[in-house]
């Protein structure tokens, strides 16, 4: 009974949780968080498949800044578009791409480009 009150907690706060960015920033609401993009220092792009064919899964875009961290899943409606600028702002930042982040996005690319 106790996990799923868990779950169903967690359910809900994700139906509650917006993301939004501009040139300037990135704010997760209502958790009250907001990165700047040029003091992003930490950020990366993950894949987790759910097959062994890794055909199905989702990504996780994390963009970091001192001990203030903002975490979004693909699943929410716009994570394309925000994963693009991310990368683009990581990179007017000088913020490195690991070679895992860049396989991944190399995949976003293709994906969107069909």
């Amino acid at each position: 009974l106790a996990l799923c009150v868990m779950l169903l907690a967690q359910t809900w706060q994700k139906g509650q949780t917006t993301v939004q960015f501009n040139e300037d920033t990135l704010c997760l609401m209502p958790a009250n968080r907001t990165i700047y993009w040029r003091s992003i220092d930490r950020w990366s792009l993950s894949y987790f498949s759910t097959r062994r064919d890794r055909r199905q899964g989702w990504m996780h875009l994390r963009v970091a800044s001192g001990d203030n961290v903002i975490k979004v899943d693909s699943r929410l409606d716009g994570f394309s578009e925000l994963a693009i600028f991310a990368e683009q702002a990581a990179r007017s930042a000088g913020v490195d791409m690991s070679a895992a982040t860049t396989m991944n996005f190399q995949a976003l690319r293709r994906e969107l480009s069909h």
